[in-house]
């Protein structure tokens, strides 16, 4: 019963995992099985999987049978001899995972348990309404309402704290029109929108408009840097903007240092009709003279929200449990293997 004990030692949910590992460590490092591991670690986390595999062997072999034997004779049973080929087979498979390499990877000592984390949310509704809305509070993590943003969804990534379309959550942000006579328009071509397969139905009815004009015709604050959160919202003509696919194809949008190049999805076929005068969104970079970041009432930096709301942000202990799912492959081999 000691030698089980010994083997089971991890069991104990109670105690420190990492003390547990390191602890194992110098058990397992007697096998051998963990020759060749880089650091102490890699080591830990191998000698945590070891012993799993180890109590499983025991488990396993007390519902099989342990072997049996007479006077000067005995057969081990298939779980002493599966011992023999599952610890070195757990070391030289684990021992490789290039997972480790990128991503902080800690065995489990359970086959269940809870994963804890920080969830940083939203504390107030804020921020510009001109794209996505304001930012809301609350929410799941990767969800509506996290400073991540929303990823739980068939669409690009959307309301976080930055990316293409929201550049923005508390700099100054103005509008400008566009004269049509300023505007160069077309379609966009499925090259020009990175071969996006979520954007071929649109490209192939024409109805993302490629629209062009120089630096001049916004304000001289315009931030150039931030060509990807700037959108269209209102256009003249037939054609009216459509926010559908506002994230996606304003990750497309750039400037040259003189021109403006801005994508938006549009309700009709753009060949087929005329672009008017555009009003564009788009945030104010800030100077030495004027800084408008936080500045209520500066007139220096036009702002469309005349008051600048400092976003709040919330904290929330979240848990995720994590099964682990088990799986068995059969093994066979001949007497001759065995011996070998």
């Amino acid at each position: 019963m000691s030698n089980l004990n010994s083997l089971l030692e991890s069991s104990n949910q109670w105690k420190s995992v990492q003390s547990d590992a390191a602890r194992l460590a110098n058990k397992w490092d007697k096998t051998g099985l963990l020759e060749g591991l880089g650091n102490e670690i890699e080591k830990n986390n191998m000698s945590l999987i070891l012993e799993n595999q180890a109590k499983q062997l025991v488990v396993e072999s007390s519902q099989t049978g342990g072997g049996t034997g007479s006077t000067g004779t005995f057969t081990a049973g298939q779980g002493e001899q599966w011992a023999g080929i599952a610890l070195p087979l757990v070391r030289k498979v684990f021992g490789q995972i290039a997972a480790k390499d990128f991503v902080s990877v800690q065995p489990m000592s359970l086959p269940s348990g809870l994963v804890f984390f920080l969830d940083f949310q939203y504390g107030g509704a804020t921020g510009n309404t001109a794209n996505d809305g304001k930012f809301t509070p609350g929410g799941n993590v990767f969800g509506a309402g996290s400073l991540y943003g929303q990823t739980d969804t068939t669409d690009a990534p959307k309301n976080g704290l930055y990316g293409a379309g929201k550049w923005t959550y508390s700099s100054n942000v103005t509008s400008s029109v566009v004269a049509a006579a300023n505007i160069t328009s077309a379609s966009a071509t499925w090259q020009e929108v990175g071969y996006d397969s979520d954007l071929s139905a649109s490209i192939a009815a024409d109805t993302i408009a490629k629209v062009q004009f120089t630096v001049a015709n916004l304000d001289t604050f315009a931030d150039k840097e931030a060509a990807r959160g700037m959108v269209i919202t209102a256009m003249g003509g037939a054609l009216t903007p459509d926010a559908t696919n506002n994230a996606l194809v304003a990750a497309y949008n750039s400037c040259d240092g003189t021109t403006f190049t801005i994508f938006q999805e549009v309700n009709l076929d753009v060949d087929a009709n005329t672009v008017g005068d555009a009003t564009v969104i788009y945030t104010s970079q800030p100077t030495d003279q004027f800084r408008g970041d936080f500045e209520d009432g500066n007139t220096s930096v036009q702002a469309q929200n005349a008051v600048i709301d400092i976003p709040e942000i919330n904290i929330k202990m979240k848990s995720e449990a994590i099964v682990a799912k088990t799986k068995k492959l059969k093994a066979v081999w001949t007497p001759e293997f065995a011996q070998d």
